[in-house]
């Protein structure tokens, strides 16, 4: 399903979940009057940001288990979203 195409996530549709993705937390970014914690996650060798509820316990170096809401399908060549 994925062979050959990109995907593409948005950071609000990653949630933490019991059973995902394992990715470390390299950075934080708690804004005083958001509903968000801004997340920056290494995976592998590729970093990734995330949007977390503010009230999320998570420290840098923390391990959280990742899991996708909803992504995109797009084809690397063109550029158009196949799903």
């Amino acid at each position: 399903k994925f062979a050959g195409k990109l995907v593409g996530i948005r950071p609000e549709d990653i949630s933490v979940c019991q059973s995902g993705v394992a990715a470390t937390i390299t950075g934080l970014r708690r804004h005083p009057l958001s509903r968000e914690l801004i997340t920056t996650l290494a995976v592998g060798d590729r970093e990734w940001g995330v949007s977390l509820p503010a009230d999320t316990k998570a420290e840098p170096g923390q391990v959280l288990q990742l899991c996708f809401d909803r992504y995109h399908l797009f084809n690397p060549d063109t550029g158009q979203c196949l799903a």
